[in-house]
């Protein structure tokens, strides 16, 4: 594979990659802080940040597959082969394997294992609570160390195994490269997990495209031709984002908005983008309006103590009128139950949770199937929580826990219970 060495070039070609890095920190700092609408998409599910990282991992296992074809040495095509296959994997894995876009149905296999109830692995309630951010960022810390090394301290051993096939990381790709932990671990924007599965997408991508410049298949394949390349590959990986991402716009929009709103971003302290976010929802309510969208606004104006604004979102929440769907009445008496909260109208605030956990029980007395029972009491939970019924709460999510069918269900529950006696 590429060799390394301390030519100028190579060192050129490393400011250059620590060039972009800076860049790229500073540009998504830049985003979240003046445009949190755009900010959203490239973060959502299906949007922007996710499609590139498709891209990106899709790409590179083209890349390592051909590679792959037309290596004559055994141990390099191995580990060319398993890249590929691994890259492959991540890419499938991160569109959970095109089931939203071509609205696969979630196997009901996977339905009670995945705590997403979507068809990917890393989801699954075994791995629920494994950290694969600290996992890989300390992958990424030990790669690095041990390449560079092996690369400046021990340069033979380093040349032996790089004709094996060894997958070293180049010097170059380290400034970007190093990125991905701390976006993993410092987690300096809101939901950077994100931003670090698509910058580690992209040093893989740029990473095979340096092997295949290793084989020599692109005329004259300096240092120079391969920093042209390093940022074409940047440039074209945006453009096919933009492309795919303009298919389905406003995919998981809606759910992501909202949490950005009313958590990710009030949460860092940052209420001046959560207000942006709530009046563009405001602004496309038919799109992303929902029946919960008012109280928890109401909420964020609370935390900044501005009580008369969050009186006036409360009124308006009570003024909506009751929902056409009757699933989804437990919520709209639950939402006038936090409003008349939030107005300080305790015994009108009971009377609607009351009315929600009084829907809920004839809901639950209508179905046997454990699951369905298991969601019932949860929200008969939370309903309780909100008057401030702690045991009565805390009864109902240990009977929702103990209903529930599928272990995704239950872990889901069991996170809920512990974070609510905690808090």
């Amino acid at each position: 594979m590429l060799k390394i060495t301390m030519e100028n070039s190579h060192i050129k070609r490393s400011i250059t990659n620590l060039v972009i890095a800076l860049s790229i920190a500073t540009g998504i700092f830049f985003l979240q802080k003046n445009y949190p609408i755009f900010y959203t998409r490239l973060i959502a599910e299906d949007n922007i940040g996710e499609n590139a990282t498709f891209i990106a991992f899709s790409l590179a296992a083209g890349l390592m597959f051909y590679f792959f074809l037309k290596s004559k040495i055994k141990s390099q095509k191995l580990a060319c082969g398993l890249i590929a296959i691994g890259s492959a994997f991540i890419a499938g894995e991160e569109i959970s394997w095109g089931q939203r876009i071509l609205r696969i149905p979630v196997p009901d296999i996977l339905r009670e294992i995945n705590v997403q109830e979507e068809i990917t692995l890393h989801n699954i309630d075994t791995f629920a609570d494994f950290s694969f951010p600290t996992a890989v960022s300390y992958a990424i810390f030990i790669g690095i160390i041990f390449s560079l090394t092996l690369q400046f301290c021990k340069p033979q051993s380093h040349k032996w195994l790089l004709n094996k096939g060894f997958p070293f990381i180049s010097l170059p790709l380290v400034p970007i490269l190093i990125l991905v932990p701390y976006y993993f671990l410092v987690m300096p924007v809101p939901k950077s997990s994100e931003i670090a599965e698509l910058i580690l997408g992209l040093v893989v991508l740029l990473w095979a495209v340096e092997q295949i410049f290793s084989m020599k298949i692109i005329s004259n394949p300096t240092e120079k031709r391969l920093t042209v390349y390093t940022i074409a590959t940047i440039v074209l990986l945006t453009i096919l984002s933009a492309i795919m991402s303009s298919i389905y716009p406003d995919r998981s929009m809606e759910t992501r908005l909202n949490r950005m709103a009313a958590k990710d971003y009030p949460e860092r302290g940052m209420f001046e983008q959560a207000d942006k976010i709530f009046s563009h929802i405001y602004k496309y309510p038919e799109k992303y309006l929902k029946i919960n969208t008012r109280i928890n606004h109401a909420k964020v104006l609370l935390a900044q103590d501005k009580k008369d604004q969050a009186a006036e979102i409360s009124l308006q929440a009570l003024e909506q009128p009751p929902p056409k769907n009757n699933n989804k009445m437990v919520a709209y008496h639950q939402q006038r139950g936090l409003a008349y909260l939030i107005l300080g109208n305790k015994k009108e605030a009971e009377s609607e949770l009351l009315r929600a956990i009084a829907v809920d029980d004839k809901r639950l007395q209508n179905t046997t199937i454990s699951d369905k029972r298991a969601r019932i009491l949860y929200s008969m939970a939370k309903s309780y929580a909100a008057f401030d019924k702690h045991d009565k709460a805390v009864q109902y999510l240990e009977n929702a826990e103990k209903e529930a069918g599928s272990r995704a269900l239950k872990w889901k529950i069991k996170q809920w219970r512990n974070k609510y006696i905690s808090g």
